[in-house]
């Protein structure tokens, strides 16, 4: 009975340190767009600027990224949050927004 608990307890952390490893881990920043109500990452075509802009919005709403070379990382469970990306990437978009903002 101890040895199961103590199996169980064990897979417990180690299931648990994966999830948050894997959540926490940085991956690279893309933009998303919404096509047919439906989020798509772009990976194709991403304008020569996106990432200057984008971390102007990524300062302004304090989020923590990586800049490596020339490009982008944020942590995985942002980067899955596909409805925050594809605001940013608006924001990034909109010279009219990103006039406003302290730099």
């Amino acid at each position: 009975m101890k040895k199961k608990i103590f199996l169980v307890v064990v897979l417990s952390i180690v299931l648990f340190s994966v999830y948050y490893y894997w959540s926490n881990k940085y991956v690279n920043l893309y933009p998303v767009n919404l096509e047919h109500e439906e989020y798509i990452v772009n990976t194709n075509k991403i304008p020569n600027d996106f990432y200057k802009k984008m971390e102007l919005v990524l300062n302004n709403y304090n989020e923590d990224y990586i800049v490596k070379n020339n490009t982008i990382l944020i942590k995985n469970k942002k980067m899955n949050d596909l409805e925050l990306i594809y605001n940013y990437t608006k924001k990034s978009n909109d010279s009219i927004w990103l006039s406003t903002i302290k730099r």
